[in-house]
């Protein structure tokens, strides 16, 4: 009765609902299976996904150009303020530490991977460095005073442990009730807030051990190569 076309092509759509356990990228990847390698297809004949699958891709795409603008601003920034291109790098270690956290959060509660996460994902870039750049800050703090790289390091470790132990605490406190939020709507409310408190509690933990290990073992060859040149000086000297 009926002849349906897209971009001059005659289509036939078919429609289905999710179970309430299955992610939508989980289905389309076992239909897209099934089809391929189970049920084939004419020559002459394709399938494509529309619909929310759609729409997630084009929502991925655009949040991960969004996540790269920020981490870009965010160096850019860091250098800036701290002159130096080190040390910034240093501190976007402390991203991955929040993705740990956000993947285990919602692992340990059987949340999926939604858009909206990953919307919290990109907010995280600008939030989960604010305790690597105290600890950075206090550091260069130390070694405008006088103290070898390592002794600065450790004190700065030392003495922001308390901010950013309040920092954390606070931020994660914060994502309560966007967590555990109950009522219309509160299934994608929940998984954001359940991802953005794990991402900000592991990092916040981790950067007290991370930062301090990285930066020691990658200066540690060159503070012992300075150490070298300056008793080859003192040698030299007393000589």
């Amino acid at each position: 009765m009926q002849i349906t076309r897209k971009d001059k092509r005659r289509v036939s759509k078919f429609f289905a609902n999710l179970a309430g356990n299955m992610p939508l990228g989980t289905a389309v990847a076992e239909i897209s299976s099934a089809i391929d390698e189970k049920a084939g297809l004419p020559p002459g004949y394709d399938y494509t996904f529309t619909g929310k699958y759609e729409l997630m891709k084009e929502g991925q795409g655009n949040l991960g150009e969004a996540g790269l603008i920020a981490m870009v601003l965010v160096i850019l920034t860091l250098a800036a303020l701290l002159e130096s291109f080190k040390q910034p790098g240093l501190i976007l270690v402390t991203l991955p530490l929040g993705l740990i956290g956000m993947i285990w959060a919602l692992y340990l509660t059987g949340k999926t991977l939604e858009i909206f996460v990953l919307m919290s994902a990109v907010m995280l870039i600008g939030i989960v460095v604010n305790n690597a750049i105290l600890i950075v800050d206090q550091f260069n703090i130390h070694v405008r005073e006088g103290a070898t790289r390592h002794r600065a390091m450790i004190n700065a470790t030392c003495e922001r442990f308390r901010p950013i132990i309040m920092i954390t605490l606070a931020a994660v406190l914060g994502m309560l009730p966007l967590a555990m939020g109950k009522g219309i709507g509160s299934e994608m409310r929940n998984a954001t807030g359940i991802g953005s408190a794990g991402g900000i509690l592991v990092s916040g933990v981790l950067t007290l051990v991370v930062i301090p290990i990285l930066y020691d073992l990658f200066t540690r060859r060159q503070g012992t190569i300075g150490s070298d040149k300056k008793n080859r000086g003192e040698s030299q000297e007393s000589g």
